[in-house]
C-alpha cells in the first residue's frame, strides 16, 4: 500500500471525519519518523520507572543472513522464557539491529533488581541458537538512551533490511509501560476506505451533503478524477455497516 493513497471516512448520521490511512512502515517519510518517536518515549518511559541492565545478544557466526532474521524471534522467546524461569517475571524493551556483517543482533534493556550471572546467560543464549557473545551491564541511563534513538533514527536509512515480512524492530514486555487503552473522540457508525487523500475526500463528502467536522491533513491537495470517487460514494451512500470496506469497482 502507498502511503496516502487511501483515506479513512467515518460517519454518522450526517456528520464525518477523514483520516489519513497510514502504510506504518519504517522507510516511509510519513510513518517512520513518527514511529520512532513512539518508540523512543515508549523506551525513555519504561527506563524511569526503575533499575535498568542492558544486554546484547548476537547472532550465531557461522549461519546466513538471512537465517539470523528468520530465526531471531524464536530464539528471543525462548531466551526470555528461561530468564522469567530462573529469575522471575522481567520487563524489557529490545531493538533489533544489523550487525557489520549484516547479521540480526538485540540490544535488550531488562528493568528489574535481580542480579543476572553473564556465565549463566551466556549458557542460556547458546542453548537457545544465539552466538557466543552476550553482554549484560548497568549502562548510564543518558548515554544509553541517546545510542538507541540515534540507532532509530538511523534505521529510516535501511528501507532493504534483510527480514520477513511483519519482521517487529521494536519489542516490549506488556509491563514496559503501563498505556491506559486507546478511547477514540467520538465512536462513528460506520467506516468507509476512499482511494483518495484525505482533502479530496472531504471535499467530496461535503458534496453529497455530509457535515465533515475534521479533516486530518496529509499534505496532498492534488485531486485525481472525481468521476470514481463520487460514483464510488453514491453506491456506498446509505448503507451502514461496521468494519472496512474496499471499493467494489476496483
Amino acid at each position: 500500500m502507498t502511503c496516502g493513497q487511501f483515506s479513512l471516512l467515518g460517519t454518522d448520521n450526517q456528520d464525518a471525519a477523514v483520516f489519513f490511512l497510514r502504510c506504518k512502515r519504517w522507510a516511509c517519510k510519513r510513518c517512520g519518523p513518527r514511529k520512532v518517536r513512539r518508540a523512543i518515549a515508549q523506551m525513555q518511559a519504561g527506563m524511569a520507572r526503575g533499575q535498568i541492565r542492558f544486554m546484547t545478544l548476537t547472532s550465531p557466526g557461522d549461519e546466513d543472513v538471512v537465517t539470523s532474521y528468520a530465526e531471531i524471534t524464536r530464539r528471543w522467546k525462548r531466551f526470555a522464557l528461561r530468564v522469567a524461569r530462573r529469575w522471575g517475571k522481567f520487563e524489557y524493551f529490545v531493538v533489533v539491529e544489523p550487525q557489520k556483517r549484516g547479521h540480526a543482533h538485540l540490544h535488550v534493556i531488562i528493568r528489574g533488581e535481580r542480579f543476572m550471572a553473564q556465565r549463566v546467560l551466556s549458557a542460556m543464549a547458546r542453548e537457545c541458537g544465539f552466538g557466543r557473545v552476550v553482554d549484560i551491564r548497568r549502562p548510564a541511563r543518558r548515554q544509553l538512551a541517546g545510542y538507541l534513538s540515534k540507532y532509530l533514527t538511523k534505521t529510516l536509512e535501511l528501507p532493504n533490511v534483510r527480514a520477513q515480512r511483519y519482521f517487529r524492530r521494536i519489542r516490549a514486555s506488556r509491563g514496559w509501560v503501563d498505556e491506559p487503552p486507546w478511547q477514540p473522540e467520538r465512536r462513528w457508525d460506520s467506516w468507509w476506505i476512499l482511494d483518495v487523500s484525505p482533502s479530496v475526500a472531504a471535499r467530496n463528502a461535503q458534496q453529497h451533503g455530509l457535515n465533515v467536522i475534521h479533516v486530518e491533513s496529509d499534505g496532498h491537495e492534488v485531486p485525481p478524477p472525481l468521476g470514481r470517487i463520487v460514483q464510488w460514494l453514491r453506491s456506498l451512500r446509505g448503507y451502514r455497516s461496521s468494519g472496512y470496506w474496499q471499493n467494489p469497482a476496483a
